[in-house]
């Protein structure tokens, strides 16, 4: 599990490289990120990939996987919900 999530981790620094030089550079992107906002990436990216890695291993390794299938089920719910309401908000807002 370990492993995996610090895999994640690397991937998405690398990421951040790519989208502050690459993206920047042709021209996708029109301004770079600030440090705080580089570090809040690589955190909710260690935080989603330990949790993805976390209901994985429950959904395919555990033997409580009908229980994964129900949490996983509520949490993108969840999740969805929220971004329409948030999404909805911002764009009805501004």
């Amino acid at each position: 599990f370990v492993i995996y999530w610090i895999i994640t981790i690397v991937i998405a620094g690398i990421w951040e490289v790519i989208e502050n030089t690459i993206l920047y550079l042709v021209g996708i992107k029109v301004e770079l990120d600030s440090a705080a906002n580089i570090i809040t990436d690589i955190t909710i990216w260690g935080i989603g990939g330990a949790v993805s890695w976390y209901m994985t291993d429950l959904m395919f390794l555990s033997e409580k996987y009908i229980r994964a299938y129900y949490i996983y089920g509520i949490m993108c719910l969840i999740m969805g919900l929220l971004i329409f309401v948030i999404f909805g908000f911002m764009t009805t807002n501004y």
